[in-house]
């Protein structure tokens, strides 16, 4: 399924990750940004609804984490921390 992602992502076609990632549950979703480089992975976090974004980083890899605090923007940061607060 990366290599499937990965193809989608140099095609720049959105829409059809969207639909992809639909049928995956969040844990789905972190396995697959844990196999991806980091611009990908990043990308694709960015790519879903906050809600969702919050809950695929809490089955990330502490490592995996790291990357994308350090690569996303304070207020990303904060909406994936506030939604962790309340779980």
């Amino acid at each position: 399924m990366a290599e499937q992602i990965v193809e989608l992502l140099d095609k720049k076609r959105f829409t059809d990750i969207r639909k992809r990632l639909e049928g995956l549950n969040e844990a789905d979703i972190a396995e697959l940004l844990e196999e991806l480089d980091i611009e990908n992975a990043l990308l694709l976090f960015r790519m879903l609804q906050k809600d969702m974004a919050a809950e695929v980083f809490s089955f990330l890899s502490g490592e995996q984490q790291k990357n994308i605090i350090q690569s996303i923007t304070d207020k990303e940061v904060q909406h994936i921390l506030d939604a962790l607060f309340f779980d």
